[in-house]
């Protein structure tokens, strides 16, 4: 893979890309938004971030903001970046009770950002030089064990350029935009109307899909039923469901994984699907979004400047799904696991369980929250046939036999 550089135009990317809540950010005169890009010496590359699906459900990356070392998340589907509001109070910038809240729509319904200081931000190899931001309340991107995200790069930053995904084999990076890659596929990506997302045009099942591009999304795919109907594989899988944690809340649609999907020029494999439930529709009239699920069985540099998104399929296999077979979504409270899900068609939906039961101890093992915090719950995916009893923190007991359901 070959770079022809052109110029990073940051300032224009972090404005545009704020065209639905610049009046509430435009206050004070845009920065230049100086960029100093600082390829690995012993490569004359970027430097790659480490990625691997057993731990990082999302892009989690080390940033230093204000000198300070953060945890980070590069989210493609967040139109601009923005600070955790406990982490932007250590910066000395706190939200007035007076202060204009800016609409946010993603996962989970409406949410609220505010206008946030401007930062210095390093990130491997790249250094920028006031950065506007805004103010989210990012508590509900965390999940149990895992460090607080303090911050979410959005497109602003990462649509300024070209970001390559191998998440399969190495993680990814940011390039200067006009990558050549000639033995690649390619499909027009342009960002939307609004300017607040990147949006790729490519075939899936019997005709063109118009899909946004979410590198916070964890699911593979997520489809409206109209454009689900028109792919025929996923007709023929086994159906359940399926809540996803955003920064707005929680949005439950129906989950199927085909064996295999036509993507454009490639075929993948166990990606999974969502399909849209009522009310829950993808923004600017897409048929809807790619996330990390599909991602990673690509190796892809989303280059919106060039207007490209060149993809092949990953060189290396990616890491097989791992499935529940119980039926229970979780995360922990500090007293215990609390069931936020059950999933549909599971051997929890037909035991009757409820989202609110909670959980302290399974066959005799007091739950910790260093299990709650794995990638996957110790009990959440036993081989079909295993039995598993469930001691819920209100004393009663309850038996789960685990089954291969979806």
């Amino acid at each position: 893979m070959q770079r022809r550089v052109r110029k990073l135009s940051l300032a224009w990317a972090v404005w545009a890309g704020l065209i639905p809540i610049g009046a509430a950010l435009a206050e004070d005169p845009p920065p230049d938004g100086q960029v100093s890009y600082h390829p690995a010496p012993e490569t004359g590359q970027p430097a790659w971030i480490a990625w691997t699906a057993d731990s990082d459900r999302v892009l989690r990356f080390k940033a230093v903001v204000a000198g300070r070392t953060i945890d980070a998340m590069a989210d493609t589907g967040a139109t601009f970046t923005a600070l955790d509001r406990r982490f932007a109070e250590t910066l000395g910038a706190k939200v007035e009770a007076n202060a204009q809240a800016i609409p946010v729509v993603g996962v989970g319904g409406p949410a609220s950002a505010y206008p946030g200081p401007t930062i210095d931000l390093t990130f491997p190899s790249y250094a920028i030089k006031r950065l506007p931001t805004a103010i989210v309340d990012l508590a509900r991107l965390q999940t149990a064990g895992e460090h607080p995200i303090d911050m979410v790069l959005g497109l602003d930053v990462l649509g300024s350029g070209a970001l390559e995904l191998d998440l399969a084999d190495h993680g990814w990076r940011m390039w200067p935009s006009g990558i050549q890659w000639p033995k690649a596929a390619t499909a027009p990506l342009h960002r939307s109307e609004s300017g607040a997302y990147a949006v790729v045009t490519i075939p899936i099942g019997t005709r063109p899909l118009r899909l946004g591009i979410d590198t916070g999304l964890m699911d593979g795919l997520w489809l409206t039923v109209a454009a689900a109907e028109t792919i025929e594989p996923l007709k023929q899988g086994r159906r359940t469901s399926l809540a996803t944690q955003g920064v707005n809340g929680v949005a439950v649609a129906t989950l199927v994984i085909p064996s295999r999907l036509k993507f454009g020029a490639v075929e993948v494999s166990e990606v999974p699907v969502q399909i849209s439930g009522p009310g829950d529709v993808p923004p600017e009239g897409f048929d809807g979004m790619i996330g990390l699920g599909l991602l990673r069985r690509l190796h892809a540099v989303l280059d919106v400047p060039a207007g490209a998104l060149l993809y092949a399929g990953a060189d290396r296999a990616p890491t097989p799904l791992v499935r529940s077979t119980i039926g229970l979504q979780m995360l922990w409270d500090g007293r215990g696991v609390v069931v936020h899900h059950v999933m549909a068609n599971s051997p929890a939906a037909s035991a009757g369980w409820q989202a609110g039961d909670r959980i302290c101890a399974v066959d005799g093992a007091a739950v910790t929250e260093r299990a709650a915090g794995s990638s996957a719950y110790p009990w959440s995916s036993k081989p079909p046939g295993t039995k598993l009893t469930f001691r819920l923190c209100d004393g009663t007991e309850r038996v789960l036999v685990a089954q291969d359901f979806y």
